[in-house]
C-alpha cells in the first residue's frame, strides 16, 4: 500500500512540477503524505531491521528526566524532549508532532518563499531526501533551522550576519555538526576568485594532512575536549577507507548541476536586460532575484568542499552537504522554468536532475547503507500504510 501511495503522490506532483502554476490541493495532499511517510518510519520495523536511530531516540526520550540540560551540547533537543515529557506525549506522538512542525516551517518559510512551483520541490524531495530524513530526527530539526537562516545571507550586512550566526547556534543545539555552517557567512565575500583559491588550498592541505595523519583531522583532540559528547567524539575519531569518495562524488555532481542551472539563469538574465533597454515593461525584477539566490546557493555548495577532509574521518559528515539539497532543488526549479517548454535541452536538464538524485539514492541507501536497513522497511513496514 505504501509503495502505491508513494508513486501516486509522485505522479500527481510530476503532472504539475513543470508547469508555471502549482496545484495547492496536490501540495497539501503531498505534505500530509510526507508527514505520514516520515512519521510512520521506524516503530513497526521488524526486530532484525529495527531502526537504530529510532530506538536510540526513543530510549533517550524515555530517560530524558535523568539528563541535565547542560549534560551534552544538544541542549535544544534536550529541552524539546523535556517539553514532550511534560505534555505526557509518548515518543511516537512527540516525534510525529516535531516532524509535522518542521515540515510546515520548511514549506512556509523556505519552499514557498523561494519557489515558483512547490510541486517541483516536493517531487524532488520525495525521490530521495524524504527517505533518509525519516531516520535522522535531530538532523531534520537542525536542517529546518539552517534552511530558514539562509534568508539572512541574501543581503550582506552586519545585522544579517549576526542573525545567521544566531540561527546556526540554535541549529547546533540540536546537532553539534551544524556549528561548521558558521563558515558559510563567507559566501558574501566580494572577491569570489580569492575565496575559490582559499577553499581549494585549504581543502587540499587539510585533506593531505588528514590522510597522512592516519585519517585524523589535526587538532581533533582539542575539539574533543571542548565538545565532550560521546556521539560527536565517535564521529571525530572514526576512520573510513575509500568510502569518503562517495559523498565527494555526490557533492561534486550537485555543484556541477547547480552551476549549470546558474548559467542558464545568467543567460536568461542577460537577455532580459537587453530586452529591457528596448522596452522597460519587459524588465523582470524577479529574475534578477533568482540569479542572486542562485549565486548564493552555488557558493554555499563551493564552501561545502571544505568539509571533504571530514568525510575521510567519518562518512556521517556527508550530511553537511546533503542538507544543501532543498536549496539546490529551488535553483533547479528556477532554471527549468526559464527554459522553453518542449525543448530537448529542457528535457535533458530535468532528466539530469532526476539522474543525480537517483545517484544519491543508490549510493546512500543501497551502497553506503544496505537497502534492508532503511530503504525497504521505509516502504514495507510503515506504521500508517501497512
Amino acid at each position: 500500500m505504501a509503495i502505491a501511495i508513494y508513486f501516486f503522490v509522485i505522479f500527481l506532483n510530476l503532472i504539475f512540477a513543470f508547469r508555471n502554476k502549482q496545484s495547492k490541493i496536490v501540495v497539501i495532499l503531498s505534505l500530509l503524505a510526507i508527514i505520514m511517510f516520515i512519521g510512520g518510519a521506524g516503530p513497526e520495523y521488524s526486530f532484525s531491521n529495527y531502526s537504530i536511530d529510532y530506538l536510540n531516540y526513543q530510549i533517550k526520550y524515555e530517560r530524558v528526566e535523568s539528563i541535565g540540560i547542560t549534560d551534552n551540547p544538544q541542549m535544544g533537543f534536550t529541552l524539546l524532549m523535556k517539553l514532550g515529557n511534560l505534555l505526557n506525549l509518548d515518543f511516537f506522538k512527540f516525534r510525529l508532532i516535531v516532524i509535522t512542525v518542521c515540515l510546515i516551517l520548511l514549506y512556509k518559510l523556505v519552499i514557498k518563499r523561494y519557489s515558483y512551483n512547490s510541486n517541483f520541490i516536493i517531487l524532488m524531495y520525495m525521490l530521495y531526501p524524504m527517505i533518509i530524513d525519516s531516520e535522522q530526527l535531530r538532523n531534520f530539526i537542525a536542517m529546518t533551522i539552517f534552511l530558514i537562516s539562509i534568508r539572512f545571507l541574501e543581503k550582506k550586512s552586519f545585522v544579517n550576519n549576526v542573525k545567521f550566526l544566531i540561527m546556526i547556534l540554535l541549529a547546533t543545539s540540536f546537532h553539534t555538526a551544524f556549528f561548521l555552517y558558521v563558515f558559510l557567512v563567507f559566501a558574501h565575500t566580494k572577491d569570489r576568485n580569492r575565496l575559490a583559491k582559499v577553499i581549494a588550498i585549504l581543502t587540499v592541505v587539510l585533506t593531505t594532512i588528514t590522510i597522512l595523519n592516519n585519517n585524523q583531522m589535526p587538532f581533533v583532540g582539542l575539539l574533543l575536549n571542548i565538545v565532550e559528547d560521546d556521539k560527536v567524539s565517535g564521529y571525530l575519531t572514526s576512520r573510513t577507507n575509500l568510502g569518503f569518495l562517495i559523498p565527494i562524488v555526490l557533492h561534486c555532481s550537485s555543484i556541477i548541476l547547480v552551476y549549470w542551472a546558474k548559467k542558464i539563469l545568467d543567460r536568461k538574465n542577460l537577455t532580459n536586460q537587453d530586452n529591457s533597454k528596448k522596452n522597460l515593461e519587459l524588465l523582470d525584477c524577479s529574475l534578477s532575484k533568482k540569479v542572486k539566490l542562485a549565486n548564493l546557493v552555488f557558493w554555499l555548495n563551493i564552501i561545502g568542499i571544505t568539509y571533504f577532509p571530514l568525510f575521510i574521518m567519518n562518512i556521517h559528515f556527508y550530511r553537511l552537504v546533503r542538507n544543501f539539497l532543498i536549496l539546490n532543488f529551488i535553483i533547479y526549479s528556477f532554471a527549468s522554468q526559464s527554459l522553453r517548454k518542449g525543448t530537448l535541452y529542457r528535457f535533458i536538464f530535468n532528466l539530469s536532475i532526476v539522474g543525480i538524485l537517483m545517484l544519491w539514492l543508490v549510493m546512500d541507501l543501497m551502497i553506503t547503507t544496505s537497502a534492508e536497513r532503511v530503504l525497504i522497511p521505509f516502504f514495507t513496514e510503515n506504521y500508517f500504510f501497512n
